[in-house]
């Protein structure tokens, strides 16, 4: 993990979010393709807190793929489906962010 996402994620023991995993269909996790030097990186990513955690489906992200995203942009979307149930909506409501 870089140091930034490092700093985003943590302060010392205290975890603010995660990284999700995150793949294509074909279980590439590359999201940005620089052409000219022929180069694929992942620099798109999903943080999420320790409450909405419990609503990740899956427990994690997707890269989305094919000839439109290819056309569209040099990055690939990373997504996240979120389900809440009524516990993990008291979950997400009642957490206290860090100061």
């Amino acid at each position: 993990m870089s140091a930034p996402l490092r700093y985003l994620t943590r302060k010392g023991k205290r975890e603010f979010a995660k990284l999700l995993t995150a793949v294509d269909a074909n279980g590439d996790h590359w999201t940005h393709y620089y052409r000219k030097e022929d180069e694929y990186s992942r620099v798109d990513h999903i943080l999420v807190s320790p409450a909405l955690r419990p609503a990740v489906k899956d427990g994690q992200a997707r890269i989305v793929d094919g000839p439109d995203v290819r056309a569209a942009s040099d990055h690939r979307p990373v997504v996240v489906r979120l389900e809440f149930s009524s516990a993990s909506k008291t979950e997400v409501s009642s957490f206290d962010p860090p100061r």
